[in-house]
């Protein structure tokens, strides 16, 4: 999808009302987004504000920590630093310490560091990753290029699946990849997936809405969030909820107040 094709399916989408929705909502970055695509150059979306703000971490110190852990992996020359390669698509800012990144490919290969760590799983065994909320899909990128080989979902509001949909398709790919509208979404619709992916996303949805974002049945979890959204205690939701009987990993980032949950049969 080149970026034409982008500002075409952009304007084919339901239409949202004209007036802008209350502020730090997803339906107010979904209205900003639909204002980015029109007005804004397309070649530099990794730098516009609602991106940078909902789904492209910065160069923090807590970065620079996980990319430091990421080269102590005795591997990182041969696996992990071409896993983050950035290829300039949508021209994110570099990593001042590795330029041949940025600070979000770190963050998102962080994170499936941390899964095979905490589950001594490898992403090449898989046959099914489904993840809820995708970003503009590096991690997607990132397990491909760790050796993931069959079917990567996405399931996104419709504005972000499209900018999945036109980063993905500047890179080759070595699995597939499906894009499923989250409204409505129905996990039991599908086929349980080996690893269920949601990296602040199933944490920011209400509280009572959350039951129908999980796939309950997955045969192992990767979950990352802050501790508290709004004024829903997370950890107490993790608590309380009726898990699959799989075996849990439940530790802290280094990031102070965010937390991991992981688990695999």
């Amino acid at each position: 999808m080149n970026e034409q094709q982008l500002k075409d399916a952009y304007e084919s989408l339901e239409p949202m009302s004209a007036e802008a929705p209350p502020r730090y909502t997803w339906e107010r970055h979904r209205w900003e987004m639909r204002r980015h695509v029109r007005r804004d150059p397309i070649a530099v979306f990794l730098n516009w504000p609602t991106v940078t703000a909902t789904m492209f971490a910065g160069e923090t110190p807590f970065i620079r920590s996980e990319l430091e852990a990421l080269r102590a992996q005795p591997d990182w020359e041969t696996l992990w630093l071409p896993a983050i390669e950035d290829s300039g698509v949508g021209q994110a800012p570099r990593m001042s310490g590795e330029p041949s990144t940025n600070a979000n490919m770190v963050h998102q290969a962080f994170h499936l560091m941390m899964w095979n760590k905490a589950t001594l799983k490898e992403l090449r065994d898989l046959e099914t990753i489904t993840e809820f909320g995708g970003g503009y899909g590096a991690m997607a990128l990132i397990a491909s290029r760790l050796g993931f080989r069959g079917t990567y979902r996405m399931v996104d509001f419709p504005e972000m699946l499209l900018l999945q949909t036109h980063y993905l398709s500047q890179h080759e790919l070595g699995c597939t990849v499906e894009f499923l509208p989250s409204e409505p979404w129905a996990a039991e619709d599908i086929e349980p997936a080996d690893l269920y992916v949601a990296c602040y996303s199933v944490s920011e949805v209400a509280l009572g809405e959350r039951a129908a974002c999980v796939d309950w049945k997955a045969r192992g979890y990767l979950i990352a969030m802050q501790d508290r959204w709004n004024d829903v205690d997370n950890l107490e939701w993790l608590r309380v909820m009726q898990w699959p009987l799989i075996r849990w990993y439940l530790f802290p980032m280094i990031r102070p107040g965010h937390w991991y949950a992981m688990g695999g049969s």
